[in-house]
């Protein structure tokens, strides 16, 4: 009789502990404006740090990139020209930091990385090529190192690519979502497109896929140039419409009833923080690419903890060894604002 009673309390207790590792830890945060008179942002398309310094996409401005020294607290100006140049840019479409005062960008209208390159001395931004590619459906290319790139696009029915130097294909991973027999048979263009989402990757060849049309989370590891999945996060799946009446044609409509979910997407070697709108475009309109929350999981899909932040954002990094997350917040106007994390 007491065996069982010592079974029965043991069961309780692992049962419980199960259920706390199960819910989120949810900290507030509370926001700081940062003040540049010079900076007029206008459409952000994506805020990044590298060092002491933040560059920010702008797709509204003549050019391309503000960038702001934080250490002297001092904007100092916008580069990257729009126009079809050699050093010009036609629609950047992401911004990820490579360390060393370098940031990559894949410009989606060239079909090219580029490198972007701070010169702290002369305060100037230089450009350079990566890797050219062609053919296919591609929404982002990220460095992995000089010679390594991981392609999120749709190849062959794949949602990722691994590439070299040359941009030639080196090997295929996963496929698009389908949460039935139904949506399986749905060719994998149109999915690709419904399944539109944020790539990140860290400095230890991880990478992690944020999906915003539904709440799913992709994580990955490249290895020996082959890419595995170690871990994911499926909470949903997409409301959308293919149109397939048009031949050579994809296009697919959207339900706007249905949450947005993940807008934008942090990462570094230990944890992956994830930004949640949970808002409908039907409802909330443009305020629906805002989100409150950020979730953060470790990079097998564990969650670790929440924050909920006192106004909505559209597009932030971290910057962990600070404890600071760098936003931007519409209020009304895109302002630039900071969080300390405890």
């Amino acid at each position: 009789m007491k065996r069982i009673e010592l079974f029965c309390i043991v069961f309780f207790i692992c049962i419980s502990c199960t259920n706390k590792r199960e819910q989120w830890i949810t900290e507030e945060l509370q926001h700081q404006v940062l003040n540049f008179s010079d900076a007029v942002i206008g459409s952000v398309g994506g805020i990044q740090k590298e060092g002491n310094n933040l560059v920010i996409l702008d797709f509204k401005q003549d050019s391309i990139f503000h960038w702001i020294d934080l250490n002297r607290n001092h904007y100092i100006g916008m580069y990257g020209v729009k126009g079809q140049g050699p050093d010009e840019f036609v629609y950047p479409s992401s911004l990820n930091s490579q360390g060393n005062l370098q940031m990559a960008c894949f410009d989606n209208g060239k079909r090219e990385v580029r490198m972007l390159h701070l010169n702290l001395a002369e305060n100037e931004m230089g450009f350079s090529s990566l890797v050219k590619t062609t053919g296919s459906i591609k929404f982002d290319i990220v460095p992995l190192s000089k010679s390594r790139f991981v392609l999120n696009g749709e190849i062959n029915g794949a949602m990722f690519a691994l590439l070299n130097e040359n941009g030639e294909v080196m090997s295929l991973s996963d496929g698009y979502p389908y949460k039935d027999d139904a949506e399986s048979l749905i060719p994998s263009r149109f999915r690709a497109l419904a399944y539109q989402g944020t790539l990140r990757v860290n400095s230890n060849a991880y990478f992690a896929y944020a999906i915003r049309g539904a709440k799913q989370l992709h994580l990955y590891q490249v290895e020996s140039d082959e890419i595995k999945k170690i871990g994911e996060v499926i909470e949903g799946y997409g409301h959308y419409t293919p149109n397939m009446d048009t031949e050579g044609s994809y296009s697919v409509m959207n339900d706007g009833n249905f949450p947005e979910c993940y807008l934008d997407l942090a990462v570094s070697d230990n944890f992956v923080y994830a930004l949640y709108s949970g808002r409908s475009f039907n409802e909330y309109k443009i305020s629906a690419f805002e989100g409150e929350m950020i979730y953060v999981y470790d990079w097998f899909g564990n969650p670790v903890k929440a924050y909920r932040l006192d106004v909505p954002i559209s597009h932030f990094c971290v910057d962990e060894f600070e404890k600071k997350i760098y936003a931007i917040a519409n209020i009304p106007e895109p302002t630039i604002v900071k969080f300390e994390m405890n």
